[in-house]
């Protein structure tokens, strides 16, 4: 087929419309529409006051908190201390979790920050998802 049997869109030989001399004020809408944020919460229901307040996940605030802090400032001792910390934390029926805390404390220790990295992944592997699931809301003690 050759360009002179091509098909032409309409919309794209259609001339276009002028922009109307009339000022902003005389181009008002007939009604004027909320802004989004508006028309999605005047659509949400009102919150309760005896609506209960979210569940609070202990050890995800922990390890967002002082655990993942001890990484990032490189502190090779408060590292340590924050794996002996998880030591009692241990669930029941997670029997690697200890020898993984005592390992990553070990290589803190030793100043392997890679064995650190390593216990975190082997941990985190192993339990998190499962924990998760499962224990979230559990207490720390």
């Amino acid at each position: 087929m050759t360009d002179a049997h091509a098909e032409v869109d309409p919309a794209a030989t259609a001339p276009r419309e002028q922009a109307s001399p009339l000022s902003s004020a005389d181009a008002r809408p007939e009604t004027t529409p909320k802004p989004l944020a508006q028309n999605a919460a005047s659509n949400a229901p009102a919150p309760s006051a005896s609506a209960p307040p979210p569940p609070v996940h202990p050890l995800a605030v922990w390890m967002r908190g002082p655990a993942t802090q001890a990484v990032d400032s490189g502190d090779l001792e408060s590292i340590a201390r924050a794996f002996e910390q998880m030591l009692p934390w241990a669930p029941p029926g997670y029997a690697n979790w200890s020898s993984i805390a005592r390992d990553g404390s070990q290589a803190a220790r030793a100043g392997s920050i890679d064995g650190v990295r390593a216990a975190c992944r082997g941990c985190h592997s192993q339990y998190e998802a499962q924990y998760r699931s499962t224990f979230a809301t559990r207490p720390l003690s």
